[in-house]
């Protein structure tokens, strides 16, 4: 079922042992009752173990967008945001277990197709799900190779995959040079860096830090329409910055010309489980693991300040 209603809210399937129904959006334009069994109201059956035959029926309420989740006396309980329950309204971002299913409450209305956005060689696996955010991240991505004379700003917390997906337009891209990374906590960018960067990409990282003499450098480079693509990155508003004396107004006005927003974990929760799997499998490739769903709702519910760096980092 397709839905265009802005208010609408889906059933997104992030984890359970009904391999059936992982990752399916079930859109929720009439009362959802999830049970282990197809009997009476039940119209969403889980092949779970610790559901009941008529566990929970999700509804929506208004035009809002919220919803509210009922339990039905179930035997195991239900969860939202990692608390046990019997009535709760929810809103878009929310998590759901019922049994050993984990749902997250979306705007999304169709299920979207694993991708991998990482460049050759590259196992960081910041940009690896099937979330819609990352999807927009993609085409972003792709309408910004297609344009190799703009310079791009990147623009996300820390840990987000900005170097990644800056990565990623160069190859796509297919410059003839090399893709040079440079901290912009210097005040001076080295001629031989530079030079390397000839007709390829220079990436400026935490374009917030460079000092102003620095800013005005990289005018002056950009001025000299030197045969090198320049993607930007920043963790930072800098249009924030600039308002208050912080940041060079035409440094901000060359490198605002297309900007790509980086989403955090938090906006692409269902990625969590893909690039947990995805680290386990880095870190100890001939190792097999298992996790309990309320291992996994752990993940989920937190907040992971650092981002894709952090979760890396707990798996490892």
């Amino acid at each position: 079922i397709m839905s265009r209603d802005p208010a609408q809210r889906s059933l997104t399937v992030l984890q359970t042992p009904d391999a059936s129904l992982r990752n399916r959006v079930f859109v929720v334009t009439e009362p959802v009752c999830v049970g282990r069994v197809e009997e009476g109201s039940v119209n969403l059956v889980v092949d779970d173990r610790l559901l009941s035959r008529c566990h929970a029926t999700i509804s929506r309420l208004s035009d809002s967008g919220l919803h509210e989740l009922v339990d039905h006396d179930s035997r195991n309980g239900s969860f939202v945001e990692g608390l046990r329950v019997k009535r709760r309204h929810l809103d878009a971002g929310t998590i759901v277990r019922l049994g050993v299913t984990l749902f997250e409450i979306t705007k999304d209305d169709k299920a979207y197709d694993l991708i991998d956005l990482s460049p050759s060689g590259d196992d960081s696996g910041a940009l690896i799900g099937r979330s819609k955010a990352l999807h927009d991240v993609s085409a972003a991505i792709a309408r910004a190779a297609a344009s190799p004379d703009e310079t791009i700003c990147l623009v996300g917390e820390s840990g987000t995959g900005k170097e990644v997906a800056a990565k990623r337009v160069h190859e796509l891209a297919k410059h003839s040079g090399r893709f040079v990374a440079i901290s912009s906590g210097s005040t001076v960018i080295d001629e031989a860096l530079l030079g390397r960067a000839i007709g390829g990409t220079l990436y400026l990282d935490e374009i917030e830090r460079m000092d102003r003499d620095g800013q005005e450098a990289v005018v002056e480079l950009l001025d000299k329409n030197l045969e090198i693509r320049f993607i930007a990155a920043t963790t930072a508003n800098l249009e924030a910055l600039v308002s208050d004396g912080h940041f060079s107004g035409a440094l901000y006005a060359r490198i605002a010309e297309r900007q790509v927003e980086m989403p955090s974990l938090r906006q692409r929760r269902s990625d969590i489980p893909i690039l947990t799997q995805h680290y386990l499998k880095v870190a100890a490739p001939e190792r097999h693991f298992d996790w309990s769903a309320t291992f996994l709702e752990k993940l989920l519910l937190y907040d992971w300040p650092l981002n894709n760096k952090e979760l890396r980092a707990v798996m490892q």
